[in-house]
């Protein structure tokens, strides 16, 4: 008993010392993660993590090692894998690099720290590490500075079929904003850079029902409770667009940077876009067909 104490303390310190050491490089060094920032949108002065999901990266890290997870490091990624999954390691490292480097261009935003991907054999074990029914069709998850991902399957292009690039620019989102933003938002912007990179949409995958639709109050407040989520993903796709207009890339940074200074991206919203044009294939403006309410 006494030993296990040793070890677990010895472990909790190496965390700690761990999260002080990144928490003083981040804040000193800024200039070398963002090396192209532009200084119109100060991405410069984003501080890329807190201290408490560096706590959760490194214990999750040696929890997934003592889960008998293997590790290989790429120059910015570490991949955990079952021996099983060895043979398709080296299409995700491919598929993780090459998007680093295609959104990094896009958001100049280049992290110096290696970002965690656990590769599982397929979704039904992918959806038990969640706690989800494995009948769960999912092919990846993003959640603090984690990306999970389903080990590829057939010959299919990895990069432009698989879900590396939608994921990894969830974490874009999370690191740009601070972790201030709606469900919908990084889910369109998910999207959105998707589509930009990739030419993929979710309608290519799923038969979209055109009868249903959603009010914006439901994409706001009841976003992950909508029964149609095809519809309320290509909803909140059609947000982003109409939020960002012409301005594009610039103009989500832009976006990143009031909402990394605490203001609100519903807020935003509804001040930047007429909503009154909004009412299309996927959004209604009156009559709400699930009931979104905002939360008291």
């Amino acid at each position: 008993m006494k030993n296990k104490k040793i070890i677990l303390i010895f472990f909790l310190s190496i965390i700690v010392f761990l999260t002080i050491n990144e928490f003083f490089y981040y804040n000193i060094n800024e200039n070398q993660i963002y090396p192209e920032s532009t200084p119109k949108y100060k991405i410069t002065d984003v501080n890329t993590t807190n201290n408490f999901n560096l706590i959760y990266k490194y214990f999750n890290e040696y929890l997934y090692k003592a889960k008998g997870f293997e590790v290989i490091e790429t120059e910015h990624f570490k991949l955990f894998f079952k021996q099983e999954n060895r043979s398709n390691v080296q299409i995700v490292a491919s598929s993780a690099e090459k998007t680093y480097d295609i959104i990094g261009e896009m958001f100049d935003f280049f992290p110096r720290f290696k970002i965690p991907v656990v590769i599982y054999a397929d979704q039904s074990s992918m959806a038990r590490a969640f706690g989800w029914p494995e009948e769960e069709k999912v092919q990846g998850v993003y959640y603090m500075g984690f990306i999970h991902l389903q080990s590829p399957l057939g010959n299919k292009d990895y990069f432009k079929e698989g879900p590396m690039v939608h994921e990894y620019t969830h974490l874009v989102v999370d690191e740009l904003t601070g972790g201030n933003y709606s469900r919908w938002f990084t889910e369109g912007v998910a999207q959105y850079v998707e589509q930009q990179v990739t030419g993929y949409t979710l309608d290519m995958d799923f038969d979209v029902d055109e009868k249903t639709k959603y009010q914006l109050n439901d994409i706001f407040y009841c976003f992950d409770e909508l029964p149609d989520t095809a519809v309320a993903y290509l909803a909140a796709l059609d947000m982003t667009k109409a939020l960002i207009g012409d301005g594009q890339i610039d103009e989500i940074k832009n976006v990143f940077s009031m909402l990394k200074s605490g203001a609100c991206v519903n807020e935003i919203f509804l001040q930047s876009v007429d909503a009154s044009h909004m009412e299309g294939e996927h959004i209604a403006m009156a009559n709400n067909t699930y009931g979104g309410v905002q939360d008291e």
